[in-house]
């Protein structure tokens, strides 16, 4: 086919994806975009543009859905050696997530030591607040607009109730 590769095992010892409830982000954003849903699925295939003087850069993205779907393919997290981390977990249960991701680190090839000790104090030197809670409400052309998220986003358990 006419696919492009992610990467390739040769370019990458691993990876971490880090997942956040998609319809907690729309609710975020309802606040400062006129179309949410656009930008978060960005349907529109609009790229990031980075301007200077002289020249402009273009970064071509993929909506959540699809970025998520891509990295949570479970070929892609074997091929490539991925770990999956859920926002929610990382916030609510910081020592486990975080022992995780060193044990990770380490299985890809780094050197590195699991201290508990430093990850406790890493913690408590670098403490998550609590965000405040969207109220997940939405309309029923809002959860149409938004069903493309619906198969990956239950795939880590997200739903818009």
């Amino acid at each position: 086919g006419n696919e492009q590769a992610l990467t390739h095992p040769r370019l990458t010892s691993g990876y971490v994806l880090i997942v956040k409830n998609p319809y907690q982000i729309y609710q975020i954003m309802k606040k400062n975009f006129t179309s949410p849903s656009i930008e978060l699925l960005n349907s529109d295939d609009h790229p990031i543009e980075y301007k200077t003087k002289e020249q402009s850069l273009y970064i071509y993205r993929k909506g959540w859905h699809i970025f998520n779907q891509s990295w949570s393919d479970s070929n892609i997290k074997d091929t490539l050696n991925g770990l999956i981390i859920k926002y929610e977990d990382l916030v609510d249960n910081p020592g486990e997530e975080l022992s995780r991701l060193v044990f990770h680190l380490k299985q890809t090839g780094f050197d590195i030591q699991v201290n508990y000790d430093l990850i406790e104090n890493y913690i408590e030197q670098n403490q998550i607040l609590p965000e405040e809670e969207p109220k997940n409400e939405f309309s029923k052309n809002e959860l149409k607009s938004l069903s493309d998220l619906s198969s990956i986003a239950n795939k880590f358990q997200y739903t818009p109730y």
